[in-house]
């Protein structure tokens, strides 16, 4: 099995600060109640995550069949352009663990609500988090001199966003083998644990993660992360580093 990152829950944990700031409430709360139930709600996500990932590399062309699903995705999209022109793809699963999951439901059902609303999205950013992570060991396994001149880096994308139809849960976990590592989907694909994340980490030139383009779906878009995206990697590009982003 390939090298992944480490499976500490801390390592992944957020800081008071990106938690609060993700959940929209100013830094300088961060020192009276706010910032209290953040460190307690970090120190509960530590306690129950149970970390695991697992991925498994596979070619352009069994990508395109996976991405295509049964026919659902919206068209155009930024993953169709992008997975063609990449260098290496993989695809990953990893969750969090049932624990912190059904904590958070737990706290939900019970109206425990600021505790629940904080370790939900401490766990979030984890799991985000552990995404990166995942995606930045496995390109630094597999850079080579031809990817360096490309300035490589590595980008994950996820069924359920940017017009890849959540229905592509269903053949990615088959084919990773998420089952070895406790995740299931239920009849709407939605994944158990709640807080699990797959997709495909794609590797390659950072210019072919530009796209200056606009979808009819990103109207409905909640969360345009790949706003932040395309700006990380534009200032990656003109700042002349050697490092992945």
């Amino acid at each position: 099995m390939s090298r992944l990152p480490s499976l500490d829950p801390a390592a992944w944990a957020p800081s008071t600060a990106v938690l609060l700031e993700s959940l929209r409430i100013p830094a300088d709360r961060a020192s009276g109640r706010h910032g209290a139930w953040a460190d307690s709600a970090l120190r509960r996500y530590i306690e129950l995550a149970r970390p695991a990932m697992i991925f498994r590399e596979v070619s352009a062309e069994d990508f395109r069949r996976i991405y295509e699903g049964d026919g659902r995705n919206e068209t155009p999209a930024p993953l169709e352009k992008v997975f063609p022109r990449a260098s290496r793809l993989a695809l990953f699963a990893l969750t969090l663990g049932k624990d912190i999951s059904e904590e958070i439901g737990r706290l939900f059902k019970e109206e425990v609500e600021v505790e629940a609303v904080f370790l939900d999205a401490a766990a979030s950013r984890a799991a985000e988090a552990a995404s990166e992570a995942g995606g930045q060991a496995w390109l630094e396994e597999i850079r080579n001199p031809g990817m360096e001149s490309g300035r490589a880096c590595v980008l994950g994308y996820s069924p359920g966003y940017c017009g890849w139809h959540l229905s592509g849960q269903k053949i990615l976990l088959d084919r990773v083998g998420a089952g070895r590592i406790g995740i299931t989907l239920n009849d709407s694909f939605l994944m158990s644990p709640l807080k699990s994340i797959s997709g495909v980490w794609i590797a390659g030139g950072a210019e072919i993660f530009l796209d200056e383009g606009t979808y009819p779906f990103c109207a409905g878009c909640a969360a345009p992360t790949c706003r932040e995206r395309q700006r990380r990697i534009r200032e990656w590009m003109s700042s002349n580093k050697s490092e992945t982003i």
